[in-house]
C-alpha cells in the first residue's frame, strides 16, 4: 500500500498538468476578417460638440497602439490627446478644446485592428462639429505621374486656404488625405472657402514636400469651394522646385568658386566695371551645375588683384538670379581638381549612317589634338577628326560632333584594291618581254576587318585642359544596324492640338523616335519590343514642351498618352492608318 500513494500522486500531476496546457488547436483559418465599428459617442456627425473625449465601440477586442502617430484629422490641428483602450472600447481623449463653429473629421487610417492578426477597420473616418452645421463640401478626383501616366496610390492631397499664405513647402495644410491603391482621392467636410490644391509624395511624414526627392504637382486656379468639386484631375513630377538662391563666393585651393543651392542651367557673366579692359577669366560649371568656377588662366594676378562681375544664372524651371561677386585668385598648394571627361552614345547604340559623340570634360579645355581622336574600320583603315566638324560651348567644356560612316566601307576598299591589282597586272603583262618568263606581282595589302563595327578611339593627351591635364586613352566599339533584325511602325493622327510631338516609347517610357507636328509617321529600324505612344502638348505655342514652374504657379503643359501597347518583332511593319489610326 505504500507504494500506490506516490503512483496515485504522479498520475494526478500529469493529468492536471496536460488540462493546464490545453490550447486553441494548431492549423485552422487565419482571421482576415477586421473589427466592425458600432457605435460612437457622441455620434457621427454630432452638432455643438464642445467636449474633448470621444468614445468608440467595437464587435471584438481591438489594438490601437500605432493610431497616434496614424490618425489624421483634418482641418489639421496640433491639439495633442492620448489613446486608451479597455478591450473592444476606444477612448481618446484631447488636451485642448477644438476650434469653435468648425467641422472635424477624424481618418483612422490602418491605426486600430484586431488584438490578435491587426487586421485594420477599412475606411473608419469619424466626424463631428463645434457648431450648428456639419460642413459638407467635398472635393475628389485622380492623381497620375506625368511622364507615364501611371495613378499613384499614397499621394498626399492637401488643401491650402488662401487665407494662410502657406504651400507645399513652407506650412501644414488645412485639410488632406491620401489617393487608395487606384490612384482616386476624397475629402469630405470642408468648410466653404477658397483653397489651393496640391498633390506631393510625403515620405518622411511630416505634411510637407521635399521637392528635391518627392514627386509633386498642383492645379493653378484657386478653388472656391462653395460647391463639391468632383473628378479634379492631377499630375506629379519630379522636379526641383525650390527657390534657387546664391550660397556664397569662396576660394577653393588655386581656383574661385560661386556656390548655388541647386542645379543651375545656364549663365551668362559680363564686368561691372566696364572702363576697365582686363577679360573675365575662364570659367565653368562644377558639382552637378551647383557651382561657377573660374579657373587662374593668366589673365589676372594672383593675390594682386580683384574682378568685380555680374552673374545672371538660370535654373531648369526658367527661375533667373542676379548676383554680384569680387573675382580673385590666391596661390595655393593644394592640387587641382581631378581631370576627367564622360561621353555619349554608350555601346548599345547600333549605327545607321552616322554617329553623334558629345564630350562633356570636367574642366575647360585648353588644347585639343584632332589627330588623336579616331574612328577605325578595320587595324589599317581609320579616319580622324577635323576641327572643322567640332562644335563646342561657350566654355569649352562640352565637344560635339557627327560623321557619316559606311557599312561597305571594308568591302568597298577591298573591292577597289582587287580592281587595281588586276589593272596593274593586266599593264605588266601587256609589257612584258616575250623572252621573260617570270612575271612580278604586287602583293596585296591585307585587311583585318572589324566584324560589323567601328572603332571610336582617344588616345592618350587628345585633350589638354586649362590646368594642363591631360586626357587618358578611352576605346568603344559600335556595331552597325542590322535591317533584318528591326521593324516598322507607321500611321496616321487624328487630333485638334495643333502643336505637340509624338514620341514612341518602350514600356520604361524610354523615347525610341519622335515627330513634331507631323499627322502621317514612319519609324523605321525600331529594335523588336513593346511599344505605345506619348503626345507632349505645346499648349503656349513656344515649339517646346514645357515642365511647369510651381513657383510662378505654372502648370505642367498636358501629357496624353495611347491606351493600347504593339508588340513589333523583327521584320514587322506595324501600320496604323484608317480606322486603326492614333486618336487623341
Amino acid at each position: 500500500m505504500k507504494h500506490i500513494f506516490p503512483l496515485l500522486l504522479l498520475a494526478i500531476i500529469a493529468y492536471l498538468s496536460s488540462c493546464a496546457n490545453q490550447g486553441s488547436p494548431s492549423g485552422g483559418p487565419r482571421d482576415t476578417i477586421p473589427p466592425t465599428f458600432l457605435s460612437a459617442n457622441p455620434p457621427h456627425k454630432s452638432l455643438n460638440y464642445k467636449k474633448r473625449e470621444f468614445e468608440f465601440e467595437f464587435d471584438e477586442r481591438i489594438n490601437a497602439d500605432q493610431l497616434r502617430t496614424k490618425m489624421n484629422i483634418t482641418p489639421f490641428t496640433e491639439n495633442r490627446f492620448k489613446v486608451l483602450v479597455k478591450k473592444n472600447i476606444l477612448n481618446i481623449v484631447f488636451d485642448d478644446y477644438f476650434e469653435d463653429s468648425t467641422t472635424y473629421t477624424f481618418n483612422f487610417a490602418d491605426g486600430v485592428g484586431d488584438i490578435t492578426e491587426k487586421n485594420p477597420v477599412i475606411n473608419f473616418t469619424y466626424a463631428f462639429s463645434t457648431g450648428p452645421i456639419i460642413d459638407s463640401i467635398y472635393v475628389n478626383g485622380t492623381v497620375r505621374d506625368l511622364y507615364n501616366n501611371e495613378q499613384l496610390k499614397e499621394i498626399l492631397i492637401a488643401l491650402y486656404s488662401i487665407e494662410d499664405s502657406l504651400n507645399l513647402f513652407t506650412g501644414k495644410p488645412r485639410y488632406f488625405t491620401q489617393t487608395d491603391e487606384e490612384g482616386h482621392f476624397q475629402i469630405e467636410n470642408i468648410k466653404t472657402g477658397k483653397y489651393r490644391l496640391y498633390a506631393y509624395e510625403d515620405q518622411d511624414k511630416n505634411l510637407k514636400n521635399n521637392p528635391q526627392k518627392e514627386k509633386h504637382g498642383f492645379i493653378a486656379d484657386t478653388l472656391d469651394l462653395y460647391t463639391s468639386k468632383d473628378s479634379l484631375s492631377l499630375t506629379v513630377q519630379l522636379i526641383d522646385a525650390s527657390e534657387p538662391k546664391f550660397v556664397r563666393a569662396k576660394n577653393t585651393g588655386q581656383y574661385f568658386d560661386v556656390l548655388y543651392n541647386k542645379y543651375m542651367e545656364s549663365y551668362d557673366i559680363r564686368t561691372i566695371d566696364t572702363m576697365r579692359t582686363r577679360s573675365i577669366p575662364a570659367h565653368s560649371f562644377f558639382k552637378e551645375n551647383t557651382i561657377i568656377r573660374f579657373y587662374p588662366d593668366g589673365s589676372m594676378p594672383i593675390e594682386k588683384d580683384s574682378l568685380q562681375v555680374q552673374i545672371n544664372s538660370t535654373d531648369s524651371l526658367g527661375n533667373h538670379l542676379t548676383d554680384t561677386v569680387f573675382v580673385q585668385f590666391k596661390s595655393s598648394k593644394r592640387k587641382p581638381e581631378t581631370f576627367n571627361f564622360s561621353y555619349t552614345p554608350d555601346t548599345k547604340f547600333k549605327i545607321q549612317n552616322s554617329i553623334k559623340f558629345k564630350l562633356n570634360f570636367s574642366k575647360p579645355i585648353a588644347h585639343t589634338n584632332y589627330d588623336s581622336i579616331t574612328i577605325a574600320y578595320d587595324t589599317l583603315q581609320s579616319l580622324t577628326i577635323v576641327d572643322s566638324i567640332a562644335t563646342w560651348n561657350i566654355n569649352k567644356t562640352i565637344l560635339t560632333f557627327e560623321t557619316n560612316l559606311d557599312k561597305n566601307y571594308i568591302p568597298n576598299q577591298m573591292l577597289l584594291l582587287e580592281q587595281e591589282l588586276l589593272l596593274e597586272d593586266s599593264i605588266a603583262r601587256a609589257n612584258q618581254d616575250p623572252n621573260d618568263t617570270t612575271l612580278a606581282t604586287i602583293p596585296p595589302v591585307q585587311f583585318s576587318p572589324l566584324p560589323n563595327q567601328i572603332l571610336f578611339k582617344i588616345k592618350p593627351a587628345a585633350f589638354i585642359s586649362i590646368d594642363q591635364d591631360t586626357s587618358e586613352v578611352s576605346e568603344r566599339k559600335y556595331e552597325f544596324l542590322k535591317p533584318e533584325n528591326t521593324g516598322q511602325i507607321s500611321g496616321e493622327i487624328e487630333t485638334t492640338i495643333p502643336n505637340f510631338s509624338l514620341q514612341l516609347v518602350d514600356p520604361k517610357f524610354n523615347v525610341i523616335a519622335q515627330v513634331r507636328n507631323e499627322t502621317q509617321f514612319k519609324f523605321t529600324y525600331v529594335p523588336p519590343g513593346k511599344y505605345t505612344f506619348r503626345m507632349l502638348v505645346d499648349s503656349n505655342n513656344d515649339g517646346k514642351w514645357n515642365p511647369g514652374n510651381i513657383l510662378k504657379n505654372i502648370e505642367p503643359e498636358p501629357t496624353v498618352f495611347y491606351p493600347e501597347t504593339m508588340d513589333l518583332k523583327a521584320g514587322w511593319e506595324i501600320e496604323l492608318f484608317k480606322t486603326n489610326k492614333l486618336v487623341f
